[in-house]
């Protein structure tokens, strides 16, 4: 894209932000997302994808998410709980300033060495390059455990989503997850670029915005299908392989806590100083 284009195009953008989302904003939205995979880094897979492998993928991106239980065992999710809390204490000053219920440890395999071989963890990789069909890599894992308190929105401060262009993340249940304890939830397909542009008309979204409403998410289900949202109830070692892309949220937590490690996959040209700095502090990235 030339000069004169790229004014022309930061001009339309600057037209429909100030507007509710409708179909013309749709289509800048679809420029945006052809200039965003222009840009990638596509070339030959470093690996002949497994078939189970690819069938993961493929879930993923036909309904946003993929369940795999069991991937750890209850005696490793007993230790990596045990390791979060021990940590939250010796490591005040790595708790990122979220909310005072959802408390956060970025980087926490650079902190404590359990956590490597789930950041590391081949098959995850491997489904990830996959997904973005770029070299992709884990930026960072999330340890968090999130606490049962007044007012609390749950993991994530409500529904949103983390971009409007594709993203990945790897989320373990480190406890035993029921409806009291702060279950994730997503709304299916919402990461599918023509479903997005509906839901963000019915949403009355603005262009780039991220953030919604219960409201909003409750008139997009009227409006859809009641069985799009999906609510992840499971023990301790389910893993949630999910695009969060899609509109998606974790419930206000009623009792105890929640744990769970996130692995944050982007692809390697996105890595660098200002995604660490966007989610500082970062463990062996602190700003």
């Amino acid at each position: 894209m030339g000069r004169l284009e790229k004014l022309v195009f930061r001009k339309l953008k600057s037209i429909v932000a100030t507007k509710p989302y409708n179909y013309f904003t749709g289509v800048v939205a679809g420029i945006d997302r052809v200039l965003y995979f222009r840009s990638r880094n596509s070339g030959a897979m470093s690996h002949h994808p497994s078939h189970a492998e690819s069938s993961i993928v493929s879930i993923v991106r036909r309904q946003g998410f993929y369940v795999w239980n069991n991937f750890l065992s209850a005696e490793v999710c007993k230790s990596l709980r045990e390791n979060i809390d021990s940590i939250l204490l010796q490591h005040p000053d790595l708790v990122h300033p979220a909310t005072l219920s959802d408390l956060r440890l970025h980087g926490i395999e650079n902190i404590c060495d359990d956590f490597k071989s789930i950041a590391a963890d081949k098959t995850l990789s491997n489904i990830a390059n996959i997904y973005f069909n770029e070299p992709t890599r884990t930026a960072f894992a999330l340890g968090a455990r999130l606490e049962s308190s007044e007012l609390n929105l749950g993991s994530g401060g409500g529904w949103h989503r983390d971009s409007n262009f594709p993203q990945l993340k790897a989320m373990v249940y480190l406890s035993d997850v029921d409806e009291q304890h702060g279950p994730f939830q997503l709304v299916s397909g919402s990461h599918r670029f023509m479903t997005a542009v509906s839901d963000n008309i019915i949403g009355r979204q603005m262009y780039g915005e991220v953030r919604w409403t219960g409201e909003k998410v409750e008139r997009v289900l009227n409006k859809t299908n009641q069985e799009r949202l999906k609510t992840f109830v499971g023990g301790a070692g389910t893993l949630i392989i999910f695009d969060s892309s899609t509109i998606h949220r974790g419930t206000p937590i009623s009792e105890g806590r929640r744990y769970a490690v996130t692995n944050y996959f982007y692809p390697e040209r996105l890595i660098d100083p200002l995604l660490y700095e966007h989610f500082s502090p970062v463990a062996g990235h602190a700003m």
